[in-house]
């Protein structure tokens, strides 16, 4: 599939051009605060972790920082190369032998991020964990690769293991994705197949409530430079959390 910016979908090499521009809107200069809102419940006895389209997240380092072996897939290289100069982490880098890419690996062997295609990945090559840790990745998929997102993921995930997802809801009239708009709806309709799904409505960020609804049409996206831009011009938008276990 190749870039379509209208048409919100993002090829490989979309994605690396992005960070190449430094056009990383979506990187956030903190953790996701939901680390510390559910801190106790994230701390178990099993503390192994992968993170789906991680860039450069400092997410990495809070579960790094709390004892967990930490691993990511990236597509964009600079990221990758970014977030452990950023962080002052020394590495070691070597080359997949099974697919195309590289591993790049904190010295004590506790942080591995795989530049590699998302879905290269298998237990094979990086293992089974017992948390994902899907931070608004799953919003940035395609529309038509999400069931084989969903599918490699499940692969990487312990029998007991748990899949936590941050969505966004927002109105897609004013931006096409990604990030795509997820509501409640897309989310069940995505996983329930394969999934128990817990909405973790405690951890909303409720930005500006969804109304009942809508006279006014929105401006198209073209309208809009930037995602920032376009969330300021919706008329709703709220951030939420789903925690979900194998069926």
């Amino acid at each position: 599939m190749s870039t379509d910016a209208v048409g919100g979908t993002l090829d490989n090499d979309g994605w690396k051009n992005m960070w190449d521009k430094g056009e990383t809107d979506f990187h956030q200069s903190t953790f996701d605060r939901f680390l510390d809102l559910r801190k106790a419940e994230l701390l178990g006895e099993n503390r192994s972790v992968f993170l789906p389209l991680c860039g450069k997240t400092l997410d990495i380092i809070w579960f790094y920082n709390h004892g967990f072996k930490v691993s990511g897939v990236e597509i964009a290289e600079l990221a990758v190369q970014q977030f452990f100069s950023e962080n002052n982490i020394e590495c070691k880098v070597e080359s997949l032998q099974t697919v195309p890419g590289k591993l790049y690996k904190s010295i004590d062997n506790k942080i591995q991020l795989y530049v590699a295609d998302m879905f290269e990945m298998t237990p094979e090559l990086c293992g089974q964990f017992d948390i994902i840790w899907d931070s608004k990745a799953f919003v940035a998929i395609n529309r038509s690769d999400r069931q084989k997102y969903i599918n490699t993921l499940v692969s990487l995930m312990k029998k007991e293991g748990r899949y936590y997802l941050a969505s966004i809801d927002y109105d897609p009239a004013v931006w096409p994705g990604p990030p795509h708009s997820c509501p409640d709806k897309v989310i069940v309709s995505n996983y329930s197949g394969r999934f128990n799904i817990e909405i973790l409505k405690d951890a909303d960020e409720v930005m500006k409530q969804k109304p009942e609804t809508r006279e006014e049409t929105p401006v198209q996206k073209h309208e809009y430079d930037t995602i920032q831009s376009a969330f300021q011009a919706s008329s709703y938008l709220l951030f939420r959390w789903y925690k979900m276990t194998l069926k």
